[in-house]
């Protein structure tokens, strides 16, 4: 099973059984959780590219779309458009942060 990896290094364990919803049908992830999430490998399999890409580009298009949520809601609270921006600037540098902090650390082996 082809898992996706990070920078080449860090493997993200259940992208092997998405790339394989992806091409085999949304509903052969097999055991729960994995069979009740079918919305990412369906909209990836509805692209024209390799599953791979596919999946960078609906996450890529899904942390667009959150930041713009994320920017509307803070102007919703009546946060000036210049304080907004910066919000969401730091939501996404410290989201960042967070996930290369998460793949530096090696996994505890048992």
């Amino acid at each position: 099973m082809k898992l996706l990896t990070v920078f080449g290094v860090f493997k993200v364990a259940d992208s092997g059984i998405y790339i394989s919803m992806c091409k085999t049908g949304v509903f052969s992830g097999g055991d729960s959780p994995l069979y009740y999430r079918v919305l990412q490998p369906l909209l990836a399999s509805l692209l024209p590219v390799k599953p791979e890409v596919s999946f960078l580009i609906c996450t890529a298009v899904n942390i667009t779309i959150c930041l713009i949520l994320l920017y509307r809601y803070l102007k919703e609270l009546g946060i000036e458009s210049k304080q907004a921006a910066i919000g969401v600037i730091i939501n996404s540098v410290l989201k960042t942060y967070q996930e290369q902090l998460y793949i530096s650390i090696p996994p505890i082996s048992e």
